[in-house]
């Protein structure tokens, strides 16, 4: 195990570990259960960081990727979209502000990168990108828990 991260509540913890899986554990009366188990990194996840509101979870990994997790039920705990920092950069270690809208990841060789998660600010960068044009198939490849909606009309 690499890491561990309680949600706020502390109800719900998270583990990562050298076996490229995030486990989620669940507080019942007498310990923690196994909750789901979350896969999709291709390398060592050094870092888990719960959001401070306790509905997401951030993981850093050896795959040079941070990536987002919905874990509303922990028992089916499931990814929100790819990697949040462009391929190729540096390993990452990753922690939440006191916000939820600021996530940031620090890697090797100094890298540090503080992540705005702000849904509006999303929005008003998505629209500027695609100049108020963004189509359904690359909404669902990033959004996959929403429904489709126009962020530019």
């Amino acid at each position: 195990v690499n890491s561990v991260s309680f949600s706020a509540d502390g109800d719900t913890l998270a583990s990562s570990s050298d076996d490229q899986t995030i486990r989620i554990w669940t507080k019942k009366d007498d310990g923690w259960a196994p909750g789901g188990v979350l896969t999709g990194h291709t390398s060592t996840i050094r870092s888990v960081s719960f959001a401070p509101q306790g509905r997401i979870l951030a993981s850093g990994s050896d795959d040079q990727s941070v990536r987002l997790w919905n874990v509303d039920d922990p028992d089916n705990p499931h990814a929100v979209g790819d990697s949040i920092v462009p391929a190729g950069t540096v390993r990452w270690r990753v922690v939440y502000g006191a916000s939820p809208d600021v996530l940031l990841a620090a890697g090797e060789g100094g890298a540090v990168r503080m992540l705005d998660l702000n849904i509006e600010h999303a929005r008003d960068r998505v629209c500027r990108a695609t100049g108020g044009e963004l189509l359904e198939p690359t909404w669902a490849k990033y959004l996959t828990d929403e429904k489709f909606q126009s962020p530019c009309t």
